[in-house]
């Protein structure tokens, strides 16, 4: 990340994104405008790269456009938590994708349910849900080829995991990078072949 970016996205995080944390949505919109161009410029760069390696390991998958910065600000809120920055340069490539040879949604929207579920939905549910395992410093942001949901720590970002109720009281940790758990899931198809 650039300095300017570490430096914006330190100020964001601060007192500042706490007295604005609980705005409106028009408000939050506002403040974003005023605040991000430093933070978007960041991102937008990587998150093309990102976009190409997304689209060359899924090449017939179906990729919604970009999340925008107020949509990611929006569900930051809605769960009082912020997005890992992986997590977040995913969603400025595609706010939801499914791949191609099962249908499971890899990467659920932010808020748009899709008859699925949405990042922010599913989220809350699985707090709201499970105490034992503990899953609320996960966000849940998609769904493996078996049905598993896969969850971020937020809190611990190189922590990933698969969790499905029929695992009762523990999940899986499956990886530290949300595309490669993409790739080892997509692989799995191969040898049903």
């Amino acid at each position: 990340m650039s300095p300017n970016v570490d430096q914006h996205r330190e100020r964001f995080t601060t007192a500042e994104w706490s007295t604005n944390y609980a705005m409106n949505r028009s408000a939050r919109t506002a403040f974003l405008a005023q605040q991000s161009p430093p933070l978007a410029l960041g991102y937008r760069g990587r998150s093309s790269a990102k976009d190409s390696m997304l689209r060359t390991l899924f090449p017939n998958g179906r990729f919604a456009p970009p999340a925008t910065e107020a949509a990611i600000l929006e569900a930051e809120t809605l769960l009082g938590v912020e997005l890992p920055s992986q997590l977040r340069e995913l969603y400025l490539t595609c706010d939801g994708f499914r791949e191609d040879k099962g249908n499971a949604k890899y990467l659920f929207s932010l808020t748009n349910e899709e008859y699925i579920g949405s990042l922010v939905s599913i989220t809350k549910h699985m707090w709201s849900e499970w105490s034992i395992p503990d899953l609320r410093p996960f966000l849940f942001f998609g769904s493996s080829s078996c049905d598993d949901y896969w969850g971020i720590n937020f809190r611990q970002p190189d922590k990933i995991i698969a969790f499905n109720h029929h695992m009762e009281d523990h999940y899986e940790i499956v990886g530290t990078d949300i595309v490669q758990v993409f790739r080892e899931d997509y692989e799995r198809y191969d040898g049903l072949v």
